[in-house]
């Protein structure tokens, strides 16, 4: 009733709709459209205006009909839930049972309706809706950092992992029950084992016991001790992995679909290495006796499975997961077949893209919808799987701008005047969210093949003044599509080469995501795209700036050198 009184002809003025919107109670939507039920929901995330954005983001809750393509032209589970991480929506893995039409138990944020037909009702719900869904978001997409969060947020954590970790850690201090668990247990992540559903606290768990496991390697501790810590994460992770399959050589791929595998098979490889290093070594011999030498998977290296459900047939054969750190020669690769199949999607390997600009001194700028900020693109490049966007967000007014290199300026002793004073300034938009939509040369791709998430990527590097912590770039992550992703080789093919008839893009449009927060404003640029014919290099970013080294190296002899080979070396 909200909605259509404040959507009717009485109310003329924007402004009022809005308001009106988000004035109104939380939407929860239950669809059921013979087989139309996403492209319902997509029209709101299709549409590039502040209503559409401002419906998507009232709506909390959705449940859907997934199930086998009984109807023409129906989405199937694989395609459905990255459609709806895409509109901002998540499954929800809290909800235990429904009450629709009676108590039916929820596994894994779906409900089972029809075994034979393949058909469930899933449950999901939006990310910002509740307080740690966006924590959970770049948890899944970004594992790696969470991996790394034992190191300490100044050093390989993102801006937006740090904001929304601490969003989340200030919330669990605020509820008494959760501080005292922490306290208790010394577990840094108790709270977020606690607030999540089956399978996400189980992951957690798993993530909490590697990072002991890390510490044990550490402290260079012996063998046994880091297989009984070792025991632990398998432990951890089993029901999630195994038990819970129920003899289903599928379960892997749903795992997949639902976006919580390649971690999951993160940290069991990470760990797996950690207490067992001959084998995951390139001189171990980490290779099944059986393997043959034909099987080969996207990097060339041997491997025992070329499918998840491969993989999970030969894994699910242990007895139990003591029997997994007993053979760890022919359960450590099948671990690695499944981490890499589950990984996210690459260009192939002989792609190499980068801005097209005829004038050096030319690059794309745009202006945000409500006049707010200029974005300039400065670089693009596909060296690191996906397609990198540098770029920076800054204010529209140039005042603004010179008042804020003088607030900067008396506060850093500066023996320079102002005018000679180089003083950079910060981006912003650290929490936006981008769609990524590529144009195809070929036009054999539509323009939903081609369409995909465009994470922001930062870290806080500027340091004006003492305390002053700023972010100097944004890293825009696109995607692959899935149709020109390197594909999964056997022998009969070449490693990385581009699926058949693939052309590189030639531009690349970014905009503002549907899954984007309220306040992010409407952005629109288009970047031209060429072949570079430079040689791809691989490069390491320092997080912090070191303007005197030989000053470092003799208060902290070999500090540098240690983090360039760390980096190098693990990542």
């Amino acid at each position: 009733r909200d909605f259509r009184a404040a959507s009717s002809k009485e109310v003329e003025d924007e402004t009022k709709v809005l308001q009106s919107i988000q004035n109104s109670p939380p939407v929860k939507i239950k669809l059921d459209a013979q087989g139309a039920d996403i492209a319902i929901l997509e029209v709101l995330g299709a549409s590039d205006s502040s209503l559409s954005y401002a419906l998507l983001d009232a709506v909390t809750e959705v449940q859907l009909e997934v199930q086998a393509p009984i109807y023409h032209g129906a989405a199937t589970r694989s395609t459905i839930l990255p459609r709806m991480s895409h509109l901002g929506f998540q499954l929800d893995w809290r909800k235990e049972n429904t009450t629709d039409g009676g108590v039916h138990p929820v596994r894994y944020g779906c409900r089972r309706v029809y075994e034979e037909l393949g058909q469930e009702d899933c449950f999901f719900i939006r990310s910002s809706s509740w307080e740690h869904g966006r924590l959970w978001d770049v948890i899944l997409r970004r594992p790696v950092e969470f991996l790394r969060l034992n190191e300490g947020e100044e050093r390989s954590i993102s801006t937006q992992y740090s904001h929304y970790f601490h969003t989340h850690f200030q919330l669990c201090q605020q509820i008494e029950e959760m501080a005292k668990l922490r306290a208790e247990n010394d577990w840094p992540l108790a709270c977020l084992i606690s607030i999540s559903g089956n399978p996400l606290w189980s992951l957690v768990m798993g993530v909490q016991t590697l990072w002991s496991l890390t510490w044990e390697r550490k402290r260079e501790s012996d063998d046994m001790q880091r297989v009984k810590v070792y025991y632990f994460v398998l432990d951890s992770l089993w029901n999630f992995l195994v038990a819970e399959a129920n003899f289903d050589e599928g379960f892997w791929d749903y795992l997949h679909d639902t976006g919580v595998a390649h971690l999951a098979f993160m940290v069991l490889l990470e760990a797996s290495c950690l207490t067992f290093t001959g084998v995951c070594s390139s001189q171990g011999s980490f290779i099944p006796e059986k393997l043959g030498s034909d099987d080969l998977l996207l990097s060339g290296r041997p491997s025992p499975c070329l499918t998840l459900r491969d993989c999970f047939r030969l894994f699910s054969q242990a007895r139990g997961f003591v029997e997994v750190a007993e053979r760890p020669d022919f359960f450590v690769p099948i671990m690695r077949a499944a981490q890499r199949l589950t990984a996210p999607l690459c260009f192939p390997s002989d792609w190499h893209i980068e801005l097209d600009r005829d004038d050096p001194a030319d690059f794309p700028t745009t202006r945000s919808a409500d006049g707010a900020f200029n974005v300039t693109v400065l670089a693009v490049d596909s060296s690191r799987c996906g397609l990198q966007i540098s770029m920076i967000a800054w204010p529209h007014d140039a005042e603004g701008m010179q008042g804020y290199h003088r607030w900067i300026w008396e506060r850093t002793d500066s023996f320079r005047d102002i005018d000679s004073s180089d003083i950079r300034v910060p981006t912003q938009g650290k929490l936006w969210d981008f769609d990524c939509q590529f144009s195809d040369p070929s036009g054999k791709l539509s323009a939903d093949e081609l369409r995909t998430k465009g994470d922001v990527v930062s870290f806080s590097m500027l340091t004006e003044f003492p305390g002053m912590k700023e972010v100097p770039v944004l890293t825009v992550r696109c995607d692959v599509p899935k149709a020109w992703a390197g594909e999964v080789v056997s022998s009969s093919r070449v490693p990385g080469l581009a699926p058949k008839g693939a052309v590189q893009p030639s531009a690349v449009h970014l905009q503002r995501s549907p899954r984007a927060p309220p306040d992010m404003p409407r952005i629109s640029l288009q970047l031209p795209l060429r072949p570079d014919a430079r040689p791809r290099v691989r490069s390491v970013l320092c997080t912090q700036q070191v303007w005197d080294f030989e000053g470092l190296e003799q208060h902290v002899p070999g500090h540098a050198e240690f983090w360039f080979r760390y980096h190098l070396e693990t990542l």
